[in-house]
């Protein structure tokens, strides 16, 4: 679901963000996803990185009406797929002019923070650059922090998406996660890679 606010300064927008992700907490506003086990997320992502986020540049898309933001980051560390300094990650939603867009359930990277990313290649920028997407929306993006006691930690927001039950027709709120630490993590990451789910592409 997207959200267009207009806008006279952008203080007011991105309060207007904090405003409609709380509603975003009801289920009927939320994007309806595949809940992806990690699994899952590894052996759908083209790439698997460990990166700096930099600076996001919104635009409309080629219908002139969604926003999309590309985003550059600079990997430190490939775990799957080709070893690039630089990649572009496109999310949606974003502020163009006196537009902004909040699309539920959306990656949402921070300028200056750091994130591991399982991503999708979309094929190259004009100036070369590899754009992606991230698999199953934020489900593909954790966020990496450095807790009081000097442990980095991994995250994930799965606020704004729920899961479409087949059977009934009943849509539920993906459940809020607890961080892990990062390295556990990246274990279990290095650990499907090297044994993949039977039936999976190799």
């Amino acid at each position: 679901m997207a959200i267009d606010v207009r806008r006279r300064s952008r203080q007011r927008w991105w309060w207007c963000c904090v405003l409609a992700a709380a509603g975003i907490a009801a289920v009927g506003r939320a994007s309806v996803v595949e809940r992806l086990s990690l699994q899952r997320l590894v052996e759908l992502a083209d790439r698997i990185v460990v990166a700096r986020v930099g600076a996001g540049q919104a635009r409309f898309d080629g219908d002139g009406r969604t926003i999309v933001t590309d985003t550059v980051v600079q990997v430190e560390t490939t775990l799957k797929g080709t070893a690039l300094s630089r990649l572009t990650v496109r999310t949606s939603g974003g502020v163009v002019g006196d537009l902004g867009q909040l699309v539920a359930g959306s990656a949402r990277l921070s300028e200056g923070g750091r994130a591991l990313l399982f991503l999708e290649e979309r094929g190259a920028l004009p100036d070369g650059t590899v754009r992606c997407r991230t698999i199953g929306m934020a489900q593909g993006v954790y966020h990496l922090v450095i807790a009081a006691d000097g442990r980095e930690l991994a995250a994930r927001d799965l606020r704004g998406m729920a899961e479409l039950d087949v059977e009934n027709g009943d849509l539920t709120a993906l459940a809020p996660e607890a961080s892990e630490v990062a390295a556990d993590l990246l274990v279990r990451i290095r650990s499907a890679l090297a044994h993949p789910a039977a039936g999976s592409a190799p």
